[in-house]
C-alpha cells in the first residue's frame, strides 16, 4: 500500500484505494499558520540550529513510511498499534513544534482507545495532511533555523 502527495496545490494523501482530495481553498486556510514552531523547535533543540535540521531531516526521511505502516495497520484493524504509533508521533510532533500534527495524532490516540476503526481511518487521513504540511515546510524551515535573516 503506498501513500502518494501528488498535486502540491491540492493535498492528496491515502492508498491507491483509499485516496483524498483537500480543496486548493481548504488548503489556503491551513496555510496562514506555519506548521511548526521555529522558536519552539529550537528551544527543544537547545538552541542548537544543527540539531534542529537534523531532527526535520530525519522526519522527512521516515514520515512517509511511517503513514504506510499506519495505513496497512488500519487494514488489518489494529487499533493497539495504530495507537501506539500514534502515541509515538504525538512525542515528535511535540520536539518539532509542530502543534497541528500533535493534535491529529492525539485525536488519532482517542479514536484507537475508543475501538473506533471508522473513526481512526478519518484520523489518519487527517494526520497524513498534517505531515505533508510539515513535510513542504521542511527546506524553508532549515533554511532559516541555520541562518536566520534568509
Amino acid at each position: 500500500m503506498n501513500l502518494f502527495f501528488a498535486d502540491p496545490r491540492t493535498s492528496t494523501c491515502g492508498s491507491t484505494a483509499q485516496a483524498f482530495t483537500l480543496p486548493a481553498a481548504d488548503l489556503q486556510d491551513l496555510c496562514n499558520t506555519p506548521p511548526i514552531d521555529r522558536r519552539r523547535l529550537l528551544e527543544n533543540c537547545m538552541g542548537k540550529p544543527a540539531f534542529a535540521v537534523s531532527l526535520l531531516e530525519e522526519f522527512a526521511k521516515t514520515a512517509t513510511g511511517r503513514l504506510e505502516e499506519l495505513a496497512a495497520q488500519s487494514q488489518q484493524g489494529n487499533l493497539h498499534t495504530i495507537a501506539d504509533m500514534a502515541h509515538g508521533l504525538r512525542g515528535v510532533a511535540d520536539i518539532l513544534g509542530a502543534s497541528a500534527l500533535r493534535e491529529a495524532t492525539v485525536d488519532l490516540e482517542a479514536a484507537c482507545r475508543n475501538g473506533d476503526l471508522a473513526q481512526t481511518k478519518r484520523r489518519i487521513r487527517q494526520l497524513c495532511r498534517d505531515v505533508q504540511r510539515v513535510q513542504q515546510d521542511i527546506p524553508r524551515l532549515c533554511r532559516t533555523v541555520l541562518h536566520p535573516t534568509a
